[in-house]
């Protein structure tokens, strides 16, 4: 073998596996800061209403952490994870309804009533409103798009126990 063959695909699986933490990092991690941060808002719950969108919220984030942990376990387990990522690349704000949803960090860039706005944060955000008078607005979390293409590369290759690649 080719010594620039050999040095390409320890880079190559370095770089994977760097990936693969990042993802697992954002997801078990960020899924539990988030799912604890939903926890401690129950004792602040004024209404029926902002009860339900809490445990809906809970729910989210112990996918979330669900969909981490089956990518651990298993690097062909790609849908939960897939399902995870995109729900928080949306981010959408109108007097009627509002959404968002970050596990770990985001980098939302959008257009919020008629001004270009970027918001980033370390931490977990979730904000699901019903008729709170919010401005017009729609993002996305460029964060879980580079999350999602990550995933997408750590799919393409399996990293084999000797140190291959293979292409699926």
């Amino acid at each position: 073998m080719h010594p620039a063959t050999s040095r390409n695909k320890l880079i190559l699986r370095r770089t994977i596996t760097s990936l693969r933490w990042l993802l697992l990092v954002s997801t078990i991690g960020g899924g539990f800061v988030g799912f604890v941060t939903a926890l401690q808002a129950f004792s602040n719950l004024t209404s029926p209403t902002t009860y339900v969108l809490c445990v809906i919220c809970v729910i989210l984030y112990c996918y979330i952490v669900i969909s981490g942990l089956l990518f651990a376990d298993n690097t062909e387990a790609v849908l939960p994870l897939w399902l995870a990522l995109g729900a928080q690349v949306p981010w959408l704000s109108t007097p009627f309804f509002a959404y968002n949803l970050s596990s770990g960090f985001h980098y939302t860039i959008g257009s919020l009533n008629g001004h270009l706005i970027t918001v980033h944060r370390f931490g977990c955000d979730f904000v699901v409103s019903l008729f709170n008078n919010r401005g017009w607005g729609v993002g996305i979390n460029v964060f879980a798009i580079v999350l999602m293409i990550a995933l997408g590369v750590c799919s393409h290759f399996t990293i084999t126990s000797l140190g291959h690649e293979t292409s699926s």
